[in-house]
């Protein structure tokens, strides 16, 4: 279950993604700098190496939700889809990541969306993985917000949608504004709508903010609960053109 808001910029952009797991999940290793074939990569990481988000130096940030609303059940050996981003994360534009995925059996994969933001081409990418294909859909390069929950994703959209779009004048009115206060508040209530989500076997476990601009890539981390934690020191590197 996820958060995922999306503000662009003249040069680049704002995002915000909590991530929501079962409490019994093992916790997942905090945002670092890695390197793969050379270039630097800002990502948090599962202990098996897989993640939910990365951005590049190319201004690209790829982020993965479950899609509870498909029902396709993969077929033995099941894969992760915390795989997924690790195949893709040094690309640059949505053409070459949207190549490399449909080379790329998905079948050992659980549902999936993929959304991308790329910065050097202006473009936001989605792709739904529902076990019968791959299948891609352009956005414009506007606020957005995607959602999911394994309880009632409509559900959780529609109660995130409402608190987005009322934050959203005081967002835009400064590039410098954080999406964090939305991303840790628990409006209508806490509890299972809410952006930082709360349930007896579930909760926001995480938040990683980005900023892409005209020179850097920046990521800040929190390690935990967002309406109780406090953000790590936060990732930098210079962008590429």
């Amino acid at each position: 279950m996820c958060t995922v808001t999306f503000l662009p910029g003249k040069n680049g952009f704002r995002l915000a993604m909590n991530r929501d797991e079962l409490r019994s999940r093992v916790q997942a290793l905090p945002a670092a700098l890695h390197l793969r074939d050379g270039l630097g990569l800002l990502q948090p990481r599962e202990p098996g190496r897989g993640t939910w988000i990365s951005a590049n130096p190319h201004g690209a940030v790829l982020t993965l939700l479950n899609a509870y609303a498909v029902a396709y059940a993969p077929p033995p050996p099941r894969a992760s889809r915390g795989t997924v981003i690790p195949s893709i994360d040094t690309l640059a534009d949505a053409a070459a990541v949207d190549a490399r995925l449909r080379r790329d059996s998905q079948r050992a994969l659980p549902p999936f969306r993929l959304v991308g933001f790329f910065a050097r081409t202006g473009e936001v990418m989605e792709w739904l993985w529902d076990g019968e294909g791959l299948k891609a859909r352009a956005h414009p390069w506007q606020p957005r917000q995607w959602s999911s929950s394994a309880v009632d994703e409509k559900r959780a959209g529609e109660e995130r949608r409402i608190l987005f779009e009322a934050a959203l004048p005081g967002l835009l009115g400064d590039s410098c504004t954080s999406l964090s206060p939305l991303h840790r508040g628990h409006l209508p209530e806490r509890g299972p709508w809410s952006v930082c989500m709360h349930r007896e076997d579930a909760r926001t476990v995480s938040l990683t903010e980005v900023r892409v601009d005209a020179e850097t890539v920046r990521m800040t981390y929190v390690d935990g609960p967002p309406c109780q934690t406090a953000p790590g020191a936060e990732l930098v590197f210079k962008r590429e053109r």
